[in-house]
């Protein structure tokens, strides 16, 4: 070689590759604001199966550990600014007991019971029956989602389960049930392989893109979109096992879309706005159809009252 042409070779810029995101086409970084950039951190918080360390960012040392139990949602939900836990219990089939609820503890810094709520039965049906082995689904393995908790313009947040038959139920941070509702968002709990990572989910769901204001999402074997008040606003049945999801705005229309994944490929599903209700669009059509009715009959009266005053001017 010329020593030109080493020299070149020397000032030439390394081979600069495509960022891993970039081929995957989404972010590795999830969405985040301003306010929660930390300046000067001093610490690193790792979260792990069984646990939070708090690890000192220059010695290595370790500050803190906080235990955390497998099964378990951790969240303030009555924000009193203490670490609550969510756990779902379902009803053990050697058990002559039928227990079934949603229970919320204190869990940091120490264990206390909260409250516990009922999520295998409407409890509509409660006040009415005194629940027996005979009105449950007796042989019938239960199954629930992971349950979600939801951020509200109240003094408490709200905690919302599924289970697989279907019914979802909103509890208030204090205890209270905001709404249940029964949904197509039932499973058999054979229907998700044991191998894989994916099983029924909850996820809040903002319909706008740019709207920080939360819905439902319910992923088993149909996608069921659920407002924040109970309203079932949207459900698609699947014709294939789903595997995972993304939530994005595809189209660029201003509304959250979602990507199904299966073994076979993808499938989208993009959400348009429907408009005025079906209540709506009948209450409409009910009123037209009267108009044109009366306006149809006061025709026909003109047309036989112009037929009689003919005949009247024949005979006179």
């Amino acid at each position: 070689f010329k020593k030109d042409e080493i020299q070149n070779k020397k000032k030439r810029q390394p081979h600069v590759g495509i960022p891993f995101h970039e081929i995957l086409g989404v972010s590795l970084v999830r969405p985040h604001t301003e306010d929660e950039h930390v300046l000067n951190p001093n610490v690193i918080v790792s979260h792990h199966k069984t646990g939070i360390d708090v690890i000192h960012f220059y010695s290595g040392r370790t500050l803190t550990t906080i235990p955390l139990s497998d099964g378990v949602l951790y969240a303030d939900v009555n924000n009193d600014l203490v670490i609550d836990g969510i756990k779902t219990v379902l009803p053990d089939e050697s058990s002559e007991i039928f227990q079934c609820y949603g229970l919320v503890e204190t869990k940091i810094p120490r264990s206390q019971y909260l409250f516990n709520v009922s999520i295998c039965q409407s409890q509509l049906l409660e006040r009415l029956i005194i629940f027996s082995e005979e009105t449950s689904s007796k042989g019938d393995a239960w199954a629930a989602a992971n349950p979600i908790v939801l951020s509200t313009n109240q003094d408490t947040s709200d905690i919302v389960w599924l289970t697989n038959r279907g019914l979802i139920t909103s509890v208030s941070g204090d205890g209270n049930i905001r709404w249940q509702v029964h949904s197509p968002s039932n499973w058999d709990p054979s229907y998700f392989s044991l191998e894989s990572d994916f099983g029924p989910t909850l996820y809040p769901f903002s319909i706008q893109a740019s709207s920080s204001e939360k819905d439902i999402l319910a992923i088993t074997k149909s996608l069921v979109l659920i407002s924040k008040d109970g309203d079932i606003l949207a459900s698609y049945q699947f014709s294939f096992r789903p595997s995972a999801f993304v939530v994005g705005d595809i189209d660029n229309d201003g509304l959250n879309d979602v990507v199904i994944v299966s073994k076979n490929g993808y499938f989208g599903i993009v959400l348009h706005d429907g408009g005025p209700s079906f209540l709506f669009q009948m209450l409409v059509g009910g009123i037209l159809f009267v108009v044109l009715m009366v306006f149809a009959m006061r025709l026909r009266l003109q047309v036989i009252s112009r037929r009689w005053e003919m005949k009247g001017k024949r005979f006179d």
